[in-house]
Parts: C-alpha cells; structure tokens; sequence
C-alpha cells in the first residue's frame, strides 16, 4: 500500500492535465483567422499593424494580424509562414498588405495579400479550406490549387511568372488563367479607362411565343420582335414554351429557353475598342456560345516565347454571373446553365470556362459539370457524368451548324459585324451587276419596297431605330444602302468596307398634314409625270412611303396594308420625328406567363428530378419547333435527313422586289435568268459556294457560251433530292425539276445556251 500515494498524485496530474486546455483558452475569443507568422528576417523590415500612426521593428515569431502593412528595404527580406504551411515572401524595396486574414463559420479559411509595390513570391497549398487572393493596381490573382508564382509592380506595370500550378487574374472584366512556365505582362494604366462607350446595340435573332424585354428605368415590360436592338440594362424574358436567341457583333450567342430571364448588365467598349460583355442569368436555362477574338499579335509572340499578354488578349470579353459565381469564357466556347432558387448547374459543351466565387475559382474544360448550392462557398465539380443532350440541345446545334453552313455558302463573306449576315443567304439572293457590284435582295411579294413591316423605337444615344419583322431585317436595316432599278425593282448593296459601322435608321423622314413619311437614303425619288398612269398594286416606285402620324406616335406596327406613297414634293423634310414614340404594349403573345420583375408573378421551371442531381432533371420539356424563323418543321427535318451539309433556306420564291421568280427548293443549288439589267447585260444570280471549289458566277439566257442550268430536282411529299447537273459540249445542259401534289413542272433541254 506504499505506493497508494504517488497514485493520488499520478491521477491528480492526469485531471489536471486534461482539463488544463479547456481552463487556458475558456477565456479567449475564438480565432479569427489564419495563424500567420514571421519566419524569417534580415536586413530591414517595418511592420505597421492597423491603426498604428507608426511601424515597428520586424522580428522572427512575429504575429501578423489581419491589415497590417510589411515593408522591406534595400537588400532586405522577409518571409511570412501560413498555418498550413504556406509562404508568402518580400524581397528588397516592397510594400504589401494583409488585407484579409478570415476564418469563416464553416472552418474555411480566405488569405487576401494586397502588393503596393515591389517584388513578391508565393508558395501556396490551397486546397479545400484555404483559399488565396493576390491583388495588385486594379487586377486580382485567384489561387487554383498548389501554386508557386513570382509577382512584381514597378514602374507602373505588372509581371506575373507560374512556375508551378496556375492562376486566374481577372481585371474589370477580364479574366485568363496563367498556368505553369506561363507569364503575364499588364499594363493597369494603358487600361484603366474600360467603359469608354456604353452605346452598343445586340441583336434578337430569334424568338419563339411569349418574350418580353424590359428597359432600364422602365417598369413594365414590353413585348419582343425579331430584330429588337438590346442595350445594356435591358432585361429578356420567355414564357412557357417560349424561347429566344440574342447574337453578338461577332457571330456569339446567347439563347433562352423557356420561363428563363437574362439581364444584359454590360454591352460596352474599352479604350482600345475591345467589346465587353457582361450578363446576369437570373432563372431558368440557357445556351451560351462565346467566340472571343485573340489578337493576332500577341498570340504570335506568345507562341515564340510561350509569354501570355495580358492586353490585348481577347478582343471580346464574355462574363455570365450565375447567383454568387461568374461564368467566364476562356477561349471560344459554349456551355449550358440551368438554374433555381437554390442550385445552379453549368455543363461544358466545347472549350472551357471559369468559374469563380467568392473565395474559389475553377477551370471547367468540355465535358465537364459543376453543381453548385447557392450561398455555399464550395464549387462541386462532377468530371466523370456524361452530358445527357436533350431536344433543347438539339435545336441550339442545329442553329449553330445553319449559322456555320450559311456563312460558308454565301458568295460574299461578311466584314466588320457578322451579325445577321447568314440570313441574307438563307432568306434571299445574292446578284453580281454589270459594274461588278454585288447586291443582295429578298424573297418577298410582289409591290415589295423596304422599311414597310416593322416598327419604330426610340434608343437612348441613337434616336429613332428600326426594328424590322422581317427575319432577315438587321444588316440590311443598319448599314449599306438600298438602291432601285426599274427593271429590277430593290435590292439591296453592302458597304464596301463590310458593316462595321451600325446606324439605326437609314431612311430620310418627311411631314405632311397628318402624316409622316420615309424613303431609303441614298436613293433618287421618282415618280410618273404628270398625266401617265400612277403605280397600281404589285408594282414598286421610288415615292416616298406615309402612314398616318398617330401610327408611329402610337409605337404601332407598320404593315404595307397602312402604308399610301405619295409623290416626294408631297411633304417637307424632318431630320426626325418631332414626337418619342410610345412603348410597345406590354402584352405577351400566346404561350404562358412571362418572367420578369417588377409586379409580375414570376413562373418558376421546375424540371423532374432524376439523374441531373440537384434537383435538376436530365431533360428540358420542349424546344422551339423550327430551326429559322418562319420555317416549316416538316420541310426542315425531311432536308436535315437528306442532307447534313447545306444550310436551310426558305422555299424559292419572289426576289428583287418582287419581279423575278426563283424555283428550286430550300437547299437546292438555285440559278436564274431574271432578264436584262442596266446597260442591256444580263445580271446573274451568283450560286452557293456549296459544291465549289472556286467562285464562280453564273450567267443565263441565250448569251453565247452556254448557259447555266438550274439543279434536277424531285420532290414528294416533304422530302428533297439533291440537284444534278450534266456537262454537254461545252455548256450545261437545262435543269429538269417535277413535283408531285400540286407543285409545277418544267422540261429541260440541252445544248449550249438554254436555261430553265
């Protein structure tokens, strides 16, 4: 029993040792972020702790809280130890802050160094609950996993080197990652002014039901139109089976599914001219197909020194902020977005993204998918689920491959702004004159003129602007000029130096007692003399087009039934209205409730849940019915079975005003005669460029040489046999075409010089 007391003694110890921890810290505040610690100091170094009017003395095992300032001086250095191990070091002649050293309720821990000037490296092990922010002059370095970087700012500029792992800067609203023997050079002063224009104007390209477009400081929406020009501040919206495209100068595209709304809170210009393009996805889902433009120099300099330039590497900028994350495209990309009051999911479909909160960052590549719960700091990230594509995804490939194929098949290429510019192949015909100028006109009725369906608006910074109904009406609207001839009725002539310059009227005004008129610029009026008979139905005239003033006043549709021309002495010329128009009214068409802000009920999606996680289902329900505007879905499927490599076309029609018939069949290789032009020359349609090798234009009638024959082609039902074409002698020989059900047939002929 002699050892009975060192046992009292012995368990006393062990008590007093487990319950010491609890007595020594019961008293203190919890920690409020990051331990952070000097672990190495020579030469001279200031520390300057928040709220300090002085610095002190650096010393080794010095606590670094959260602010304080640490500056070295010549020759000195100093390194800070992280909790987990991470360094962050100062050489000679630098200033840096600790701006954040947090800790939040979940144990995730944010590091945010600010560099004022000099020479900084890091040695970073971020992982799930560390996370590490860098700024410097007006741009901010997010940490991606293990990272090892050098940073310097001097002389006003910024060098950035990655020797290990990478690093998302982003600055006003651009972004790029620096990844490993990478470096980075900007310049915050060259680029500090970045909203130098705010008045840049986007296309709806497509719009299918209920879609409505709210203005900034306007309380109700307003319905959509085709062709609508969108500004920053406008707000979309789409109702049940309802859906909408927007297009970008450069070809890009933003497409809205149903019950979705899109708020385009930037559409600006930088002081070099580069396009910035910011949005917020507010509900539902979408399609995003971004096509950032690299500038050609320095992607030649990167490839000969492997050196990334920070400005100017993307001419576009492309940001979608998706509840507290932003989506940026990293290169030309497209991905899809699907989003409800607690989760959002982001699935790449080609190219990559990165996505960013608060305190994160990721780089998301094709084929992979992020689910995230809003309000949550973590980034989940699925790389291994296969992308289930639905009819939704069906109809924005489909548009994107029709957009493509169009584009190649014109016998023009667009300059400047590509917007639009599909259309014109896909809707009309393109014609070469005598003089060498080719022109472009529409298939429309006969009496057709221009600037007769659509409807007046009034844009802050542009003033009256026409938004055509037609489906083609953008690029012919705002930049070139219509012209008339009298054997060939309008047409219209691209500028010679492409459409890089958007007008939102090309049209002079005039008024009259009760009215108001217009004509295409650029284009001499006519009118019969005195005595000859005055224009009838069906046949076009240089006059000047009137509706009655309350029309316009109204913000009311003009149609050619409301349309009168009158002789051009008939009224004064206006420079422009002297009224503003009223807003469209805010009635939607059929197809469900709209979503939007404001007193309107919002209609939220809600998709099955199933495999998509998250409560996102697999599958959309719907998907618009037609791939353009004004197609017929049964025409369009039997062509997209026959043929996967031409663009849709509407069905030959009237072209050039009216006056010449164009047979053939949507996607058919068309050619014909349309009679003698200016100078007695015949004016050839010039053909697709599908199935040629080399432009080539095509001449008609009985002009010595030959002829060029229309396609052979079959139709029955609702389907489409490609044409054929057969060399005779010299020349081609005559097209043959036969249709069943009420269709029309016309022989062919060979030889050298006829055409059908």
């Amino acid at each position: 029993m002699r050892y009975d007391p060192i046992r009292r003694v012995l368990v006393v110890m062990v008590v007093g040792l487990l319950f010491l921890p609890a007595a020594l810290f019961s008293e203190q505040e919890p920690s409020s972020g990051p331990f952070a610690r000097l672990s190495y100091v020579t030469g001279r170094v200031t520390v300057k702790n928040p709220g300090a009017s002085e610095g002190v003395t650096a010393a080794v095992n010095m606590p670094i809280a959260e602010g304080a300032e640490l500056s070295t001086a010549s020759g000195a250095y100093v390194a800070i130890g992280l909790e987990n191990g991470s360094t962050v070091q100062l050489n000679g002649l630098t200033k840096a802050q600790f701006t954040e050293l947090s800790t939040d309720a979940a144990g995730n821990r944010l590091s945010v160094v600010t560099l004022e000037n000099g020479n900084m490296n890091f040695n970073l092990a971020s992982d799930q609950k560390n996370a590490y922010k860098v700024k410097v002059a007006d741009a901010t370095m997010t940490v991606n996993g293990k990272s090892q970087f050098q940073l310097r700012f001097n002389s006003g500029k910024v060098h950035l080197y990655v020797s290990m792992g990478s690093v998302g800067v982003s600055a006003h609203l651009d972004s790029i990652t620096v990844s490993k023997g990478k470096t980075m050079e900007y310049n915050p002063s060259a680029d500090s002014q970045v909203a130098k224009s705010h008045v840049r104007v986007v296309r709806l390209s497509y719009l299918s039901g209920s879609v409505m477009i709210k203005r900034p400081g306007v309380d109700q929406p307003e319905k959509a139109m085709v062709n609508t020009p969108i500004q920053e501040g406008f707000e979309l919206s789409s109702g049940a089976g309802s859906y909408a495209e927007v297009e970008f100068e450069n070809g890009s595209t933003a497409r809205l599914g149903e019950l979705s709304r899109l708020l385009f809170n930037q559409l600006a210009l930088d002081a070099n001219g580069n396009k910035l393009n910011g949005m917020t996805f507010e509900q539902g889902y979408a399609t995003f197909h971004f096509m950032p433009v690299r500038n050609s120099e320095s992607s030649t300099r990167r490839a000969e020194n492997s050196t990334i330039f920070f400005q100017p590497n993307f001419q576009d900028v492309y940001h979608v902020a998706v509840a507290d994350s932003t989506v940026t495209a990293q290169n030309k990309c497209e991905f899809r977005t699907d989003m409800d009051a607690t989760h959002f999911r982001v699935e790449v479909f080609s190219g990559s993204v990165e996505i960013a909160n608060a305190t994160q960052s990721t780089l998301l590549t094709s084929g992979k998918v992020i689910e995230h719960t809003i309000g949550t700091t973590e980034l989940a990230q699925n790389t291994s689920k296969t992308i289930n594509k639905d009819a939704w995804d069906q109809w924005t490939e489909a548009r994107d491959k029709q957009a493509l194929l169009a584009g190649e098949d014109s016998p023009m290429q667009a300059y400047g702004s590509s917007a639009g510019w599909g259309d014109l192949n896909t809707y009309g015909e393109w014609m070469q004159l005598p003089n060498g100028r080719i022109v472009w006109s529409p298939y429309v009725g006969a009496g057709w003129a221009p600037f007769t369906m659509g409807q007046w608006g009034l844009y802050p910074g542009m003033g009256y602007t026409w938004i055509a109904d037609e489906p083609w009406g953008w690029t012919p609207y705002h930049c070139g000029l219509w012209d008339f001839d009298d054997m060939m009725g309008w047409f219209w002539m691209p500028p010679m130096g492409g459409c890089g310059f958007w007008q939102p009227a090309l049209v002079n005004f005039y008024a009259g007692p009760g009215w108001l008129a217009w004509s295409p610029k650029g284009v001499p009026l006519a009118w019969p003399r005195p005595g000859t008979i005055r224009p009838g139905p069906g046949q076009s005239v240089r006059g000047l087009v009137t509706v009655p003033t309350e029309a316009v006043q109204n913000g009311e549709m003009i149609t050619p039934h409301m349309i009168n021309q009158i002789a051009p002495t008939g009224g004064s010329a206006i420079s422009k209205p002297p009224f503003e128009p009223s807003p469209r009214p805010a009635v939607g068409a059929a197809g469900g409730e709209v979503a939007s802000r404001g007193n309107t009920t919002i209609a939220t999606a809600q998709p099955e849940a199933g495999e998509g996680g998250m409560g996102f289902g697999p599958h959309h329900g719907s998907a618009p019915a037609t791939i353009l505007m004004g197609g017929d879905p049964g025409k369009e499927s039997a062509l997209l079975s026959h043929s996967g490599h031409e663009p849709l076309r509407v069905a030959g029609g009237l072209t050039l005003g009216g006056r010449y018939v164009v047979h053939g069949s949507a996607g058919e290789f068309r050619t014909v005669s349309f009679g003698k032009a200016k100078g007695g020359s015949d004016g050839p349609i010039l053909p697709s460029s599908q199935g040629r090798s080399s432009p080539a234009f095509a001449s008609h009638g009985s002009t010595g040489g030959g002829g060029f024959s229309g396609g052979n082609a079959a139709r029955s039902g609702g389907g489409f046999s490609g044409g054929s074409a057969s060399h005779a002698g010299g020349g081609f020989s005559g097209g043959a075409s036969a249709s069943s059900g009420g269709g029309h047939a016309s022989g062919g002929s060979s030889g050298g010089g006829g055409h059908h």
